[in-house]
């Protein structure tokens, strides 16, 4: 884009729309912003000046944690996870999952079975997509989903964290349904990652978060459940969770929460004037020619 030209030596201000990405350097694209000047005296050759811009962009995190819940059937097994609504790429995060519906028990017979955590495996990827155009060469090769974007779609994808947890979780079989709680952080400052990103030219970045748990049935009495006899049944548990990955706000206010407030945040007016008519009377003197009244005060006796 280019501003108009001034004469003056006066500091000029732009907003960058909201729909441009922020700038980036990925394995299949760059973003960048340079800032570009033409300074023209009045003698001699114009003076071309250059400047690269660190354009970021910082989404405000909600108070209230993302809760997703998933359900594995033909179980009574229920996951669910407490997300952060923004995870930053310098700092650890939190992350909380509990496990429902552990125990099935059987009061006719009086045993139970119950699921126990063997292992859980987690991973957080990047992957990164971004559509090149096409010569007339190469134009044929073009996949149908990408005809109207005209260019060619590639793909990069890697491995942000990962990390196996074997112990550390809590179980507790002697509830209703049983519960299994585990929490494990996740860091991934080293890797330097790419915020999410989403261009109108089709070009994006996205961050999930892959969670895999092994858990293995067990068989026991209901007044002795620590007599266990494995069943030999076992499953494997994988869930996706999308993560937003993206830059601290910062100490600074946001342009939008600056500007006037709207209708309802107006603070009451003052008392607007009655009616009012001309006053055609005698002229009013000046206040130098008024008579300076004398304040005479006398004591009660």
């Amino acid at each position: 884009m280019e501003l108009p030209p001034r004469s003056s030596h006066s500091a000029k201000s732009f907003l960058l729309p909201g729909h441009l990405p922020a700038s980036m350097k990925g394995s299949l694209s760059n973003i960048e912003y340079v800032l570009r000047a033409t300074v023209t005296p009045k003698t001699g050759e114009p003076i071309k000046l250059s400047h690269t811009l660190d354009i970021k962009r910082a989404i405000i995190p909600s108070d209230i944690p993302r809760n997703s819940i998933r359900i594995f059937p033909p179980t009574n097994l229920t996951a669910t996870c407490q997300l952060p609504p923004v995870i930053y790429p310098i700092g650890e995060t939190t992350i909380s999952m509990r496990m429902d519906g552990v125990v099935n028990r059987n009061v006719d017979a009086k045993t139970q079975n119950h699921w126990k955590l063997k292992r859980m495996t987690w991973r957080l990827d990047e992957t990164q997509r971004v559509i090149s155009p096409a010569c007339a060469k190469h134009a044929a090769k073009i996949s149908k989903d990408a005809e109207n974007k005209k260019g060619a779609p590639h793909q990069d994808a890697r491995t942000l964290a990962t990390d196996e947890i074997k112990s550390g979780w809590k179980s507790n079989y002697d509830s209703a349904d049983g519960t299994i709680e585990i929490e494990f952080p996740i860091g991934m400052r080293d890797i330097r990652p790419v915020c999410d990103m989403k261009a109108e030219d089709g070009s994006e970045v996205f961050h999930t978060l892959i969670v895999e748990m092994i858990v293995s049935e067990e068989f026991a009495p209901i007044r002795k459940p620590s007599q266990v006899t494995p069943t030999g049944g076992a499953r494997v548990l994988r869930m996706h969770f999308n993560i937003v990955v993206t830059e601290r706000s910062g100490l600074g206010i946001s342009w939008d929460e600056e500007q006037p407030p709207t209708y309802e945040n107006v603070p009451a007016s003052p008392p607007a004037y009655g009616r009012s008519e001309i006053y055609d009377g005698p002229a009013i003197p000046d206040y130098e020619d008024l008579t300076q009244a004398e304040n005479h005060s006398g004591a009660a006796g």
